[in-house]
């Protein structure tokens, strides 16, 4: 994402639109950027409504450059927004996680009105956007709340269980992903400065055995011999060690999965899905659950049995992770809601 970026924007009417962007404050140098247009009413959707989603694809951009850009279609009052490309690879940045934002409208909002305080440059959603991913009304209390940051702030999202119901798949890509509908597009990588980060899909099971599966030992494998020491950090929806008292960890997807990441050397594993904060240490390893974005709370059980001795600490409560990163690692402090207070902490370095 150094050198582009991608806007996605929706019409309530049939539209042409365009997009122009160049330096902030100086319009005159602006220009437009590569448009495509995806109708979305068709029979696919189980509620259809009239309108349109869009996105644009912005190409020969700068790294680490603020940009401009003005969305405009019909006679509408344009939309403003901007934007920072990514860091090189040996500059740091600083990043928030969070996750499972879905059913609670004033729990969510707290979370990401503290959030866009922190002026993050990369934002990470654990997945669980919305309650139902096929309503549309929803999806529009989402973007009310996100939308300012969104507009703003690169997002990367994670494919939860609730962005799976029927017809919730295809809205979700119109929204985050690639119109073409193509499973792969649920799991994916990118790197933004000296961070590389994998996008596992956990609804794809079993997970061995699929070409997910293969896909991400490629893609660590690629990242490993494109830099002796990467900083690489995995993130997905279901979790592999939590002591929820609503579902427990997903024991099997553990035994095919942490074996290749370990083998990898990656730095941090991150989940959402249990509404609550944990913190695991596996062989040096932070395992992490953050599902505090805004739904119920679930309870946290007494650490027992085997996977105790991992535990460092949890709490059941709202939350958001935000994370220095450099070229030789990162630091994390685990903020909660409302008061702001730091929880816990942990890092890492290569």
């Amino acid at each position: 994402m150094q050198d582009s970026v991608e806007i996605r924007w929706e019409t309530d009417i049939e539209s042409s639109s365009v997009v122009l962007w160049g330096p902030p404050n100086n319009p005159n140098k602006w220009v437009q950027g590569e448009i495509v247009k995806e109708d979305y009413s068709g029979a696919m959707l189980v509620k259809p409504r009239p309108g349109f989603r869009h996105r644009a694809v912005i190409h020969g951009l700068q790294p680490d450059t603020l940009y401009s850009y003005r969305v405009e279609y019909a006679a509408k009052n344009p939309a403003d927004g901007t934007f920072v490309t990514a860091p090189k690879p040996d500059e740091p940045f600083k990043m928030v996680i969070f996750g499972d934002t879905r059913t609670d409208y004033n729990e969510h909002k707290a979370v990401v009105d503290a959030i866009m305080d922190e002026s993050p440059d990369l934002v990470i959603h654990l997945g669980d956007l919305v309650f139902n991913a096929t309503k549309d009304e929803l999806w529009d209390d989402f973007f009310k709340i996100e939308g300012d940051m969104i507009r703003e702030t690169p997002i990367y999202p994670i494919f939860g269980n609730h962005e799976l119901m029927m017809e919730g798949v295809y809205k979700y890509r119109t929204m985050f992903g690639p119109f073409e509908s193509t499973d792969k597009e649920r799991y994916y990588s990118f790197d933004y400065g000296p961070l590389h980060g994998i996008a596992i899909d956990t609804e794809d099971r079993p997970y061995n055995g699929t070409a997910q599966r293969e896909w991400v030992e490629k893609d660590l494998q690629q990242a490993v011999e494109r830099k002796p020491k990467p900083l690489i950090m995995v993130f997905f929806h279901r979790p592999l060690y939590t002591f929820s008292g609503v579902r427990g960890p997903e024991r099997k997807l553990r035994a095919e999965l942490q074996p290749v990441l370990e083998k990898y050397g990656v730095a941090a594993v991150i989940w959402g899905h249990e509404h609550c904060y944990e913190h695991f240490e596996v062989n040096g390893v932070p395992y992490i659950t953050s599902g505090g974005g805004g739904a119920p709370l679930t309870s946290l059980m007494a650490p027992e049995g085997d996977d105790a001795k991992y535990w460092k600490m949890g709490q059941s409560v709202y939350h958001y992770i935000r994370l220095d990163i450099t070229p030789h690692g990162f630091t994390a402090e685990v903020v909660r809601i409302p008061d702001l207070a730091v929880i816990d902490s942990f890092s890492k370095e290569i």
